[in-house]
């Protein structure tokens, strides 16, 4: 075979089932590592097709570049890998920013008076906010329940859970240590005595508050080798995807907004019934880990379906927002409902979020992108986004202790700058740290 042309113009190729791959576009013909012919296409149909050794004298080639046909060939067909996804990059960077602001504007909502201008404004930031974890976990899901990508059970532990794991350890002891003494957020009068030694022991265990979601990608790696075996059937993974927004949200949701709004519809009993199946405990977040990787391969194509996914989206947030606001006032206290990761409104708004960059936004990145500058700028802050939200917490109490606060002035305004501020901050830190050999093993 050595004698023939390597490069050929290919118009016709008959594969094993007798159906003919329609190309007139360049390609190659090349061996491969195992002595087997190998056909790679050029175009965007992204395909390649191996032929084993003991069928490679049935290829026939011809010189003046003709119809070249191969037939009665044991042909594989394997994807070739395709391209970054840039739309996931600048998703995460959203995320990120998105953690910054829930916690600027969460936390600072029980530091106002209630009913006032500036409570209206942080709740506000709160709702717009709510997605950021499922979109991160989102993100994990097209990343690692891809079948196409080989992730060993092996790999799984001594890379990525351990990488979780280190830093959790080191971040831990940071800020039970120079967060907790030496910046004093809160400051508290330390005495020192044994009792330091048995609260250090606690905060190395339990973490500062946003290190929780540290904990749970360990249990999400854990069971991603589970998740993997039927993330390539779409059946399964549909129905996987059915029961769990059915049982663990819809329903609940549904529930909570009868009790809220319809009390005659309120039955308890469902709650009471659907807490015993415990389905919440098998699930937790896996949810958004399969929808990620389901809304990935999703392809939508109407126009007129997008338009109905993102008003459905505008209206979950309104839900968030002045649901919780109504609530509030009824009670005459803070109202915590709506607001929850798992609740279905906010998995609704993430959805939307997911599908919008997916598209709209991968479609202007597509432009953007051709900016050399602005690719190594996205790519860039995109890597510093972890480490954005382990350090963020420390310029969210170093600012506490300067007096600078989502609520220093008008927090509509306040607060998206507040966590801007602090968001850059972070930015800043994580990317001197990668430069130092040690410390870039903690971000």
């Amino acid at each position: 075979m050595n004698q023939y042309k390597k490069e050929t113009v290919i118009n016709s190729i008959n594969d094993k089932n007798n159906g003919i791959y329609n190309s007139n576009i360049n390609n190659s013909i090349n061996y491969n590592k195992n002595g087997n012919l190998q056909f790679n296409s050029r175009s965007d149909t992204d395909f390649e097709i191996n032929i084993s050794e003991e069928h490679q004298e049935l290829l026939m080639l011809q010189e003046d570049n003709s119809v070249t046909t191969l037939q009665n060939l044991v042909i594989e067909e394997k994807p070739i890998k395709k391209g970054r996804k840039y739309w996931v990059d600048a998703l995460r960077i959203l995320a990120s920013y998105m953690v910054v602001l829930v916690h600027c504007s969460s936390y600072a909502i029980y530091e106002v008076e209630i009913f006032t201008g500036p409570w209206y404004g942080l709740m506000f930031w709160d709702a717009m906010s709510r997605s950021c974890v499922p979109l991160f976990i989102m993100i994990s899901g097209i990343l690692f329940l891809d079948p196409n990508k080989e992730i060993p059970t092996s790999k799984l532990y001594k890379k990525y859970i351990y990488r979780i794991f280190k830093n959790l350890v080191f971040w831990n002891i940071f800020y039970g240590t120079v967060v907790k003494y030496l910046i004093n957020p809160f400051n508290y009068e330390y005495t020192w005595g044994f009792h330091n030694i048995t609260e250090f022991i606690g905060d190395l265990l339990y973490g500062k508050f946003h290190l929780w979601y540290l904990y749970m990608c360990i249990g999400l790696y854990a069971v991603t080798p589970l998740m993997r075996s039927f993330s390539n059937d779409e059946e399964i993974l549909k129905y996987f995807l059915a029961l769990g927004l059915i049982l663990v949200q819809i329903i609940p949701f549904i529930s909570t907004v009868f009790k809220d709004f319809l009390p005659i519809l309120y039955f308890k009993e469902v709650g009471e019934v659907l807490g015993k199946l415990m389905i919440f405990l098998v699930y937790g977040y896996t949810i958004y880990y399969a929808l990620g990787y389901y809304l990935s391969q999703l392809e939508i194509k109407r126009q007129a379906t997008f338009f109905v996914i993102y008003i459905i989206g505008f209206f979950s947030l309104f839900i968030t927002y002045f649901f919780k606001i109504i609530l509030s006032l009824r009670l005459k206290e803070e109202y915590v409902n709506y607001g929850d990761y798992n609740s279905f409104n906010v998995c609704v708004t993430s959805i939307c979020i997911f599908i919008f960059f997916k598209y709209n936004v991968n479609e202007f990145l597509n432009k953007l992108l051709r900016n050399p500058t602005f690719k190594k700028v996205l790519l860039t802050l995109s890597d510093l986004s972890f480490g954005v939200y382990l350090i963020h917490i420390l310029y969210f109490d170093i600012f506490r202790v300067i007096g600078f606060n989502s609520y220093s002035f008008n927090p509509f305004i306040c607060s998206p700058i507040h966590a801007l501020c602090i968001w850059i901050c972070g930015a800043i830190t994580v990317y001197i740290m990668k430069k130092i050999p040690i410390l870039k093993n903690f971000v």
